[in-house]
This record gives C-alpha cells, structure tokens and sequence, in this order.
C-alpha cells in the first residue's frame, strides 16, 4: 500500500480516533494494530494511549470515558478528543485509514534508515567506521524498515486484550466471527465450524466428493445473509465447473440428466432460476491452474479491496499442491505451500481451506489417518484443523469386497462420515453426512432436530 502524503496524516489520525469513540470493532482495530508511538501529532498519540487503556478495561472508549481519564497523572486534552469526534468515521473507514497511517509510518522509518545509511557511508569514506560492521548495521535497519508492521509492532498484552474484549461483545451478540460455518448442524454444534485465521485441511480420496463438499461448504457460507466474500481457487475445475457444482446443490438437480435432456422444461427452468440466484452470492472463482502465492496474494487483495468491510469470510484451494511453490524436492514444496497457506490465514484473518490428495496408503478397511496425506508432516503440522471425508461406497463403486470397508452400511449406501482428526481448539469425532453424487450434495441426519444429534467422540483425540 502507498503511504499518504505526509500532510494528510494528522487528518487521517483524528479521523481514526474518532472512529474509535464511537464503534467497538474500530476501537480493536486502532488498538491491535496503530501503536500510540506511530502518531505523528503528541495531542493524538495521547489520545490514542488513553483509547487503549479504556479498552483494555472493559469499556468502550466514548468521548465521555476518554476526557474523564487521567494517564499517568495527566488529564487528557478535551480539545484533541473534540476534534477526533467531530471527524468520526465508518469502522470499515478507520481499517483502511489505519493501513494508510501504517505505511506513513513504514516510509519515516525507511526515510530514516536511509539517512543513517548516508551518514554512515560518509564515516566509511573517511576511515571513521568499519564498512563490514557499517554494511551489517545498515541491512539490518533498513530490513526493519521493509518488515513494517511486523517488524515494530508494540507487543503489549493490552492491545490484544482490547481486541479479545471487542470479541466478547461479538459473542454476547450472538455474532460469532472467529469461526467460519460448515454448514452442518452436527458440525457446527460441536466442533464449532472451521477457525478463521488458521489452515483447515480436508482429505479424501480422488473422485470421492471432497470438491462438491467444499462446493457445498462455499455454499453455505455465502447463504449466511451479509457475509463477507468467499475466494475459492479451482485449479482442477473451470469456473463454470464449480458454479454448476454449487447450484446443482442448492436446486437438487441431476446435471447428467439435464446434459442427456432426461428432464421437462420445467426442470431447465427451475435450475436456471437457481443459476441466477448463486449469481447473487458474493462468491469469487480464480480457475488459474497453477496460481503462485503471489497470484493468490493480488486476487484476494482485488476483492478485499471490493468487499463492504474489507473482509474475506472464507478462502478454499482446490487442491493445495496445485499451488505453484519452490522447494528443492516435491516433500520441501508441499512444506512451503502448506506454509504459505497458514500464512495466508494469520494475514488476512480468514478461514483458509485447503484440499489434500491422499497418497497410495489409505486401505478401505482402516479409519482414516493423517499419515494418508501426501507429505503429511508440514501438512499436519501447519493445519490447526483437519477433517477426512470417508465415504464407503467409494470403494464398493471400485469393486472392493464390501465386508473389508469400513463403516458401510448397506441400508444406507450413500453415508459417510466427516471425521475431524485435529482440532487444535477443541473436540475431535465422526459426524454422519448422507452424500447424493446425482446433485453432488451433502444431508447432516441428525439436522433439524437437535434431540437427535450424536457427535462420536474420543479419548486421546482420537477419532476411531
């Protein structure tokens, strides 16, 4: 991002102040991310301490709270708190403008860097300094300056308590935004849907569903109402692939048989109205078949930048070693791509879901393992959840006895199991989904009725 110019950033700090004073969620951005010592103007970075403070305590940091604090046996100056109030802007405003300030503050400090660099150049070229020592110093400066916000953050606990008290008041609100649904009853009850902020990995065999569950899941997440938009990354399937994955679920169609025209006119209909209905989610598809990080990085910037709030609700990579990713063997790659994509979570604080292939060891009779992930160790390693789709009929349809799979149940061929191997915030266990491969969609059977909900739990995390 490009700083602003230098004069219109005590304009910029006011304005974020005074957004701060009247929205929670823009006083926990102010607080998380704008340290007090990267205000330009002492009035505003005192202003700025006292905000921090008042949320740190609980309360939400009004015009009244802040003029009625006393810091460090200083009353705060009514006037500046008065000038930040009148120029109040949206939260979704303040997160932006809070960006800009960060990058004014990242171009001083390179500014900065770079004028000690010259200055020590000039004891280098008069024999005052040694140009070794005077070379490490300068790459160290000027490295931290590069970092930003990362680089120099204040990492006192009391800017995270003030965004975990904002996250309180979402939760007393009924408003729960650090995990992102599944979709399903079960699910969502008991393990709480997938952590926003971190890896989630979904497993299964090749042709088994797991694109369609994820179709499914993208689904539900952009049915939630005013969500924030959802990026999926098809490198295996088109676009229109994917959207035809996606309504196909929601209209309850057979697309086999609208391709063999196997169905009335009414039927085409019907499914074109759902057609226009996906056309209003705020959905993104990027079907480059092999996006770098750098690719994936501008996309989900393009519609960051696009979304009302500058929020991503959901990003899914279909599949993870589709991503183009150096390492010096394919076991370094995939490191390095299911490192980027935790990354990527943490970055822009979004549930990241990425699908794995299975290697050549998963067997039909055994529950399913994390060791069936192709180079499972970084995989596990990075994925703060990991969740199998096991769908018995699977091996059956391949001519597999069905006396040695697992879990088949001839009364009910087409149900499977989503097992959650890690959950490193909570329970593991094995939810029953009902899979339909005529409308590519999934069915909770305990979902509507909550008498009837069964989670399988187990000792020791684990799932079997």
């Amino acid at each position: 991002m490009r700083a602003p110019a230098p004069k219109s950033v005590p304009d910029l700090e006011a304005r974020v102040l005074g957004a701060a004073m009247t929205d929670r969620a823009a006083a926990a951005a102010v607080a998380a991310s704008l340290p007090p010592d990267r205000f330009t103007e002492p009035k505003y970075a005192d202003v700025a301490r006292a905000l921090v403070r008042v949320a740190a305590d609980g309360h939400a940091p009004t015009y009244e709270h802040l003029i009625s604090l006393d810091l460090a046996g200083q009353r705060i100056d009514v006037g500046a708190v008065c000038e930040c109030h009148a120029v109040a802007v949206s939260a979704a405003a303040a997160r932006h403008d809070v960006d800009l300030l960060n990058a004014a503050w990242q171009a001083r400090q390179f500014e900065a860097a770079l004028f000690r660099a010259h200055k020590q150049a000039d004891d280098v070229r008069n024999g005052r300094a040694d140009l070794a020592d005077v070379a490490a110093d300068v790459q160290r400066a000027i490295t931290a300056a590069t970092m930003g916000e990362t680089a120099a953050r204040d990492v006192h606990i009391s800017h995270a308590v003030a965004a975990a008290v904002a996250r309180t008041h979402e939760w007393e609100a009924g408003h729960v935004t650090d995990y992102a649904p599944s979709g399903f009853y079960t699910f969502d009850k008991h393990i709480g849907g997938y952590p926003v902020g971190e890896l989630t990995t979904l497993a299964a065999m090749t042709g088994a569903g797991k694109t369609a569950l994820l179709c499914q899941i993208v689904r539900s997440v952009a049915l939630q109402g005013d969500t924030a938009p959802v990026v999926v990354f098809s490198a295996e399937m088109s676009a229109e692939q994917i959207t035809h994955r996606v309504a196909a679920g929601l209209a309850g169609v057979n697309l086999r048989d609208l391709r063999r025209r196997s169905v009335g006119a009414s039927e085409y209909e019907r499914y074109r109205e759902t057609l226009a209905k996906v056309a209003q989610l705020s959905i993104h598809v990027d079907d480059a078949p092999s996006p770098s990080f750098a690719h994936i990085r501008a996309r989900l910037e393009q519609v960051r930048t696009g979304a009302p709030d500058g929020k991503l609700s959901l990003v899914a990579v279909d599949y993870d070693e589709k991503i183009d990713a150096k390492g010096a063997s394919e076991e370094l790659r995939v490191s390095a791509i299911a490192r980027g994509l935790k990354n990527l979570a943490k970055e822009y604080a979004v549930a990241v879901f990425g699908l794995s292939q299975y290697s050549r060891s998963a067997e039909p009779h055994l529950p399913p393992s994390d060791s069936w992930l192709r180079y499972s160790g970084k995989k596990e390693q990075e994925s703060a959840m990991i969740v199998h789709w096991h769908w018995p009929r699977y091996w059956i349809d391949k001519g597999i006895d069905p006396g040695g799979v697992r879990n088949y149940d001839p009364m009910h061929q087409d149900r499977g199991q989503l097992v959650v191997t890690k959950n490193r915030f909570g329970r593991t266990g094995a939810i029953d989904l009902d899979f339909d491969p005529t409308t590519t969609s999934f069915r909770d059977i305990n979902e509507p009725d909550p008498g009837t909900v069964h989670l399988t739990t187990y000792p020791n995390g684990a799932p079997f």
